[in-house]
């Protein structure tokens, strides 16, 4: 790893403050104690805390000696509901609460680089906005809240971390387009006529009707769908029926829809519908049928990303990889970028020695906390290349 001209040596600092959060977890807006924190260290550094946008979030600035744009790095503060498996030092004190997916490294790699500049005002142009985001993980998105009261409105680009075991500790992976997936989530209500199992033509089968939705959504995916793009319907859960000997008047259904398409997703959506009107009704059952519309695709600009990628290939030992392959899992950052240009990128964090090899949202999730580092040079890096670019 190279060095970043000029800055000294950060690696305790965010080790410090990630095992901290990760003793600690909040969840969703509930962020009471992490806020706390990320308040304390910022006004150590001189940085006043901005708690104007959204909810149980904060922003700060660090302001550079020569006047230049405003760079935005965001970092999402909230931990999910998950019992953690882990038997470490730093193991979550909160029972059923879990840092499971790595908002307590971001959260330090965000104050580590505050920490840096806040000391080096002389060395970078322009301002630097500290966005420190809660409720990453739902369902209602933090980012969408900070967006919707103004905190994109003096950015002129935003970029992001987040940290994966898919890759080891300190190779960096981004996407130049489509990124992370639109999510849809559905419920399927059919409501047939129940009777005695000896008597099924007395019946309306709800359960048969749910299995013939079931395969036609299958068959969609198969048939209906241009094999070249990508997209995935998943029933996640089905429920029919009280006993054996009794056709069930009732049955229901959950799934959720994922493409890199908001025009492809609709389509399924319509689709869906049109499957259940002739199969359902043509039985002379009733449906309900409820979609909840998730986020929408993220889309990283390409201009950014290889920008990006030609400032942290100074510091990396290995270059920046860029994938067209993207990723069905959602983020909320797509908030952020439907309003200014930016981009997130993947922070490797794999250890297999070590045993950090359990991927996000798993309860024995840990990670190579080297890549934390690793993130602040990085950052660092870019914020420095700004300045020459600029003069």
């Amino acid at each position: 790893m190279k060095e970043v001209l000029g800055f000294e040596e950060i690696d305790d600092y965010v080790v410090k403050i990630r095992r901290e959060l990760h003793m600690h977890p909040e969840i969703q807006f509930d962020l009471e104690r992490t806020c706390s924190l990320v308040e304390r260290e910022l006004k150590s550094m001189g940085i006043i805390p901005l708690k104007s946008y959204g909810k149980s979030s904060l922003v700060g600035y660090v302001e550079g000696s020569n006047p230049g744009k405003t760079l935005g790095i965001r970092a999402d503060m909230d931990a999910l509901k998950v019992e953690e498996k882990n038997q470490v030092d730093y193991k979550s004190k909160n029972h059923g609460l879990m840092h499971a997916c790595g908002h307590d490294g971001h959260t330090a790699m965000l104050l580590g680089t505050a920490k840096l500049l806040s000391k080096n005002k002389d060395k970078f142009s322009g301002k630097i906005k500290l966005i420190f985001q809660a409720s990453e993980e739902g369902p209602k998105s933090g980012a969408k809240l900070m967006v919707e009261d103004g905190v994109m409105e003096d950015v002129d680009s935003i970029i992001a971390f987040h940290l994966t075991n898919e890759f080891p500790v300190g190779e960096i992976w981004a996407n130049d387009g489509a990124a992370m997936a639109a999510a849809s989530r559905f419920f399927i209500g059919i409501t047939g006529k129940g009777a005695h199992a000896a008597e099924p033509h007395k019946s309306i089968d709800a359960i048969a009707l749910g299995a013939k939705v079931f395969n036609e959504i299958q068959f969609l995916k198969s048939r209906e769908i241009d094999p070249l793009e990508a997209a995935v319907i998943s029933v996640g859960t089905v429920k029919g029926g009280s006993s054996s000997n009794v056709i069930s008047e009732n049955f229901e259904m959950t799934g959720t829809i994922r493409s890199f398409s908001t025009e492809l997703n609709n389509f399924i959506k319509d689709r869906i519908e049109r499957i259940l009107k002739n199969i359902v009704l043509g039985c002379g059952a009733k449906y309900e049928y409820i979609v909840n519309d998730g986020l929408p695709p993220m889309i990283n600009d390409a201009d950014i990303v290889y920008k990006v990628k030609e400032s942290f290939e100074k510091v990396l030992d290995n270059g920046v990889t860029i994938t067209k392959k993207g990723k069905m899992g959602s983020e909320d950052f797509v908030y952020f970028l439907e309003k200014k240009n930016g981009a997130m990128f993947w922070l490797g964090s794999r250890n297999e020695t070590d045993g950090k090899i359990e991927n996000l949202h798993n309860p024995k999730f840990d990670f190579d906390e080297r890549a934390l580092t690793v993130g602040v040079k990085c950052y660092l890096q870019y914020i420095l290349d700004q300045k020459s670019k600029e003069e």
